[in-house]
């Protein structure tokens, strides 16, 4: 195998955002084609109609893809992105100005800032540290729970490590224990990457979850929040304005990418177990050809168990003795592979991440998360360029 080229540049970096299918390509194109005859999805008008009929179309691919039911009777509506849909998850169930909040350190920033923010103005904040797996413990994050608790927050997948986190048995737990407050889980990394579905969560006790295309190979630029059909709590919006998504977010619906979205979640519904499984060979094969090469490689994400899944099926987060995994990165990219030191809201920023800070890890860590295109050839190419840039990287080490 020769030098990587421009033109055969592997990218390991899906987890930051995934690269577009050829599904949400057509859609994309075929609305742009549209345009005279689709418009505001919020006029009454042929244009208007036409709009709205592709949004709820839209909306029923998704919720079928997210839910795992083609029937289901749970509440979407659409945001502009995962930020978006998780700040106003954080805020939407919250009925008064204080109370106590239980969520993990391992949260995306989109979570743990708002959370943080709610701290700074009076509510008591838990965050449960995650075990030496990066899945925290449920019996810990159960007993924190108090009788003042407000919102539980856990998400469903963690970004950088992969770890499913046992959002299940919390919920399970915590309902059969009378806790009646709000929980919801932040779903964005497990779309695809799992056969978990956010009916399991809702039957569990969940309230509400969240995802966004771009992770799946849509545009980006289409979030989701999903409503359980059996909450019986009030919902409060965090954008007021027009009466769009039935007044659960205000503003114009960006129909290009929830378009892409929905052809996205049409094509991977069917086929979705047969993606999960070929993923999680492919990262298989990408960690045995790295373990067998580089000496003191330490797995970080999870392994899967015969009676269990442990992890997202494309991830593979690890601890590189020797290589600062900045300077990692950037020889990778020079050396035509892409990917990242966890997630891309931190890139370029000194230290270790919170989630790395809160498992006690050093900076010597990257992120090698396969896209939905990946193939035998690109892990082994890229598990070649990886293996002599770490020895590269290692021996001018001892040297200096």
């Amino acid at each position: 195998m020769g030098p990587l080229t421009a033109s055969d540049a592997i990218y390991l970096d899906a987890n930051a955002t995934s690269s577009l299918r050829p599904e949400a390509r057509s859609a994309v194109l075929a609305l742009l084609e549209k345009d005279s005859e689709i418009k505001n999805p919020s006029s009454v008008h042929r244009g208007g109609r036409a709009a709205r009929k592709l949004l709820n179309d839209s909306r029923a691919q998704v919720l079928a893809l997210l839910t795992g039911d083609p029937n289901s009777k749970a509440k979407l509506f659409f945001t502009s992105g995962g930020t978006e849909s998780c700040n106003t998850l954080v805020h939407a169930f919250l009925g008064g100005d204080t109370g106590h909040i239980v969520t993990s350190a391992i949260e995306h920033s989109a979570v743990l800032k708002p959370i943080a923010l709610l701290e700074s103005r009076g509510y008591s904040v838990t965050r449960i540290l995650p075990q030496r797996d990066g899945r925290v413990s449920g019996d810990e994050f159960v007993s924190a729970v108090r009788k003042d608790t407000v919102l539980v927050a856990l998400m469903t997948a963690n970004n950088e490590t992969g770890a499913i986190q046992p959002i299940i048995e919390i919920a399970t737990l915590l309902r059969k224990g009378g806790y009646s407050g709000a929980i919801i889980s932040d779903f964005t990394q497990a779309v695809w990457k799992t056969t978990i579905t956010a009916e399991e969560l809702f039957r569990a006790g969940v309230d509400a979850i969240c995802a966004t295309g771009h992770k799946v190979g849509a545009l980006k630029g289409a979030g989701v929040i999903v409503l359980s059909d059996s909450i019986c709590r009030e919902f409060q919006p965090l954008l007021l304005g027009g009466s769009q998504e039935e007044s659960f977010r205000s503003g114009t619906e960006n129909l290009l990418a929830i378009a892409s979205f929905g052809a996205v979640g049409a094509a991977l519904a069917p086929r979705l177990q047969e993606e999960v499984s070929r993923m999680r060979e492919l990262r298989e094969l990408l960690w045995s050809s790295l373990k067998d090469q580089l000496p003191n490689l330490h797995r970080i994400t999870p392994m899967d168990t015969e009676t269990e899944i442990r992890s997202l099926s494309n991830t593979l987060h690890l601890e590189v003795p020797g290589c600062r995994g900045d300077d990692l990165v950037v020889a990778l990219d020079l050396s035509g592979v892409a990917c990242s030191t966890g997630s891309a809201c931190h890139s370029g920023k000194q230290g270790a991440s919170p989630v790395m800070q809160a498992m006690g890890l050093s900076r010597d860590v990257v992120r090698l998360s396969l896209d939905w295109n990946a193939t035998e050839e690109i892990v082994r190419r890229g598990a070649e360029v990886f293996t002599r840039v770490v020895t590269v990287m290692r021996e001018k080490g001892s040297r200096e």
